[in-house]
């Protein structure tokens, strides 16, 4: 019988990742891989043992470990406001991550063959703020169904203009233009069961410029559009916040073979189960400055996206490990690895336009839902030294990549904007969406691990 052994891995990894990776945990898969990781027993008697033909099995080593996990991905920027163009930035998610595994049982009257159980979870967060000012090139944006209706601004040195018209509902149009030590702050307002509209003015005669920002939002979308050189005194504030859970159950079966020249293969096949949930909160704060002498403040307009990914996956696993000593008591380890897997991902997306003391829409939720095939690659290079009282101390390094990844995009249209030259509009007959979409991206990861394993 072999000799049972209890491996406490402490991993500490340093990834660095591309691609777009919106997930949320779920407390089942916590508390199901926390019992299998902290109870071997009970993974051995309840989960193992849901299979008659494991009770002859002899006994294998159990592994259990906890780490933490770092990454690092270039995600998109959600809301565009450089015309016809978006900002990537950064965003770093870290957290704790649990494992186990139950190793290399053999498998009676097979000529060596053995299989494995093994499980994996981890939970990250991470957010990022990113502060872009607005150009007097103009921007526009829109997400939803915009409302049917049209919306337009125009600067020109010291003077503004604007309008706005919603169909059948209300409609507006105005103008603004200082003297050399004038200024004007102004807004206009108007809601409507079919839409409401918000215009919002800065000009300032000492420095000969103007800005303004319109907004046409309903039930189901909004369009928002801004020039002006005063503009350049406003500023977006850009806030995403993402939390990722997730998880992983695999079952392996394998068989180690000596070589003459020193080296011991071990190729493993078998099954794969993965369950990964995410939530991500992106946020857009618009903070319009007001021209000076203003006696009231201007609202600050916030829109917030959330995403929540829902991505169920199964497949096969093949890996070899290649193993030989390469001192007294050091050893090295090459791992290769290749995971093909099915995944159908569930996705809710909502969106919210306040401003205060005006107006504050929720938009109903949207659904998507996708199948897709990913691809995994995995290498690591590990070295082991073993210890005095039986203790074995690995390091190592690793690297993947996976293409046909889950993530979100954004897809679809609804009435066109444009901007530019001081001036930006938006017109829309009230039909299509921009909706966030089931996509998928290429991700890259890599790092550094170590672990410790006692023996008894």
């Amino acid at each position: 019988m072999n000799k049972l052994f209890l491996n406490l891995s402490l991993i500490v990894r340093a990834c660095t990742a591309y691609g777009h990776l919106m997930w949320k945990g779920t407390g089942q898969s916590l508390a199901f891989l926390a019992a299998m990781a902290v109870h071997p027993a009970y993974a051995q008697d309840n989960v193992l043992g849901a299979f008659d033909w494991l009770a002859d099995l002899e006994s294998g080593g159990v592994t259990a470990g906890a780490g933490f996990e770092a990454y690092w991905y270039e995600a998109p920027f959600a809301f565009p406001i450089d015309p016809g163009g978006s900002e990537d930035e950064e965003i770093t998610l870290s957290g704790p991550s649990l494992s186990f595994e139950h190793t290399r049982v053999p498998l009676p009257d097979t000529g060596g063959l053995f299989v494995e159980f093994g499980g994996s979870f981890a939970s990250l967060e991470g957010d990022d703020t990113t502060r872009v000012r607005l150009n007097d090139g103009g921007f526009s944006l829109a997400s939803g169904t915009v409302p049917a209706g049209s919306l337009d601004i125009s600067t020109s040195g010291a003077s503004a203009t604007w309008s706005y018209d919603i169909e059948d509902g209300p409609s507006a149009f105005g103008s603004g233009t200082s003297g050399p030590d004038g200024s004007i702050t102004d807004l206009a307002f108007s809601p409507s069961e079919n839409g409401s509209a918000l215009v919002t003015i800065t000009t300032d005669g000492a420095a000969e410029s103007a800005g303004a920002l319109a907004l046409l939002v309903g039930a189901e979308g909004y369009a928002l559009i801004g020039a002006g050189d005063d503009l350049s005194d406003s500023e977006a504030l850009a806030y995403r916040e993402v939390s990722v859970d997730t998880g992983e159950l695999r079952m392996l079966f394998g068989r180690t073979l000596e070589r003459e020249n020193g080296w011991t293969v071990t190729p493993r096949f078998g099954p794969v189960f993965g369950r990964t949930q995410s939530d991500s909160h992106q946020s857009l704060r618009f903070d319009i400055a007001e021209a000076p002498g203003a006696v009231r403040p201007l609202p600050t307009i916030s829109i917030t996206d959330q995403d929540e990914l829902d991505t169920k996956s199964i497949g096969i696993v093949a890996a070899a490990a290649f193993e030989r000593q390469i001192a007294d008591r050091w050893s090295m380890q090459i791992g290769l690895e290749a995971a093909v897997k099915h995944n159908h991902s569930d996705l809710v997306s909502r969106t919210r336009v306040s401003i205060p003391d005006l107006s504050d829409t929720r938009m109903p939720a949207t659904k998507d839902d996708a199948s897709g095939v990913s691809v995994e690659a995995l290498t690591s290079l590990d070295f082991s030294y073993q210890l005095d009282r039986g203790g074995v101390l690995t390091v190592g390094v690793f690297g993947s990549y996976t293409s046909g990844y889950p993530t979100v995009e954004r897809h679809g249209s609804s009435g066109s904007g444009s901007s530019g030259g001081g001036s930006a509009s938006y017109v829309s007959d009230g039909s299509g969406s921009i909706e966030s979409r089931v996509g998928e991206t290429d991700l890259w990861n890599y790092g550094v691990h170590t672990g410790f394993t006692f023996f008894f």
